[in-house]
């Protein structure tokens, strides 16, 4: 017998697959397709793609966007490149 395990991207997109693009568009207030458009500009660029936090990470959801913003890059894949 084996044991049934899940990989943490695995996790991330059930847990991301609970709600629509436009529930998650109604709780931001960010329109569908602006999220769309940002979404491609961001992943077209393959492991280029970068995300700079300096001082953005010192509000009240400073933690949120620290995590966030490494998922991101390791959903590109570019977490750790030189670049």
């Amino acid at each position: 017998k084996g044991i049934e395990v899940k990989t943490a991207f695995v996790m991330l997109k059930e847990t991301a697959d609970v709600h629509t693009l436009d529930e998650y568009s109604k709780a931001c207030g960010i329109d569908v397709n602006t999220i769309a458009e940002i979404a491609d500009e961001f992943t077209s660029h393959g492991m280029k793609s970068a995300v700079d936090t300096l001082g953005g990470t010192a509000t009240s959801n400073g933690l949120d966007l620290a995590f966030i913003t490494n998922i991101l890059v390791s959903l590109v894949g570019s977490a750790n490149k030189k670049g």
